[in-house]
């Protein structure tokens, strides 16, 4: 067993977490949400403090919203949003998407991305960064695998 400045808070914060596993008690929570008809388009409505613990404080406010005729718009928000190029896979991602969506195991993948690099199809597989540095030539990397099958 070794120990220092950098194993002992690491063994540290492993400690206190294990702690927090095994006193944790599952305790129910409700997030309240509401349909409402505008004509003939259903509009959804989120409570506005998000979450509660409180069972009584959630059926008291399913009564009082399924009884309501009526209801009062106070605020109205809507932002566009668009969706974001995808970036490239980490190792991590790379063995998650082929999990899931390839049902391989990790050392399948990781063979299967070994192959492909050795081949020249892909760059190399183990890697943490999905971003080259500013000084890194794009252009000229694409013209060294240019040549390969």
């Amino acid at each position: 067993l070794s120990y220092g400045p950098c194993q002992t808070p690491t063994l540290w914060f492993c400690v206190e977490r294990h702690k927090e596993i095994e006193n944790f008690k599952r305790k129910d929570f409700y997030k309240p949400k509401a349909t409402v008809m505008l004509g003939e388009w259903p509009l959804e409505l989120a409570w506005a403090e998000k979450e509660t613990f409180d069972a009584y404080r959630v059926e008291a406010l399913e009564k009082k919203g399924s009884s309501a005729r009526r209801a009062i718009f106070k605020e109205w928000q809507s932002a566009p949003k668009s969706a974001r190029r995808p970036e490239g896979l980490n190792t991590v991602q790379l063995l998650k998407a082929a999990s899931t969506g390839l049902g391989m195991s990790p050392a399948q993948c990781m063979k299967v991305a070994e192959h492909l690099y050795s081949s020249g199809y892909i760059s190399y597989p183990r890697t943490e960064t999905t971003r080259y540095s500013d000084t890194f030539d794009l252009e000229a990397a694409l013209r060294e695998q240019a040549s390969h099958p």
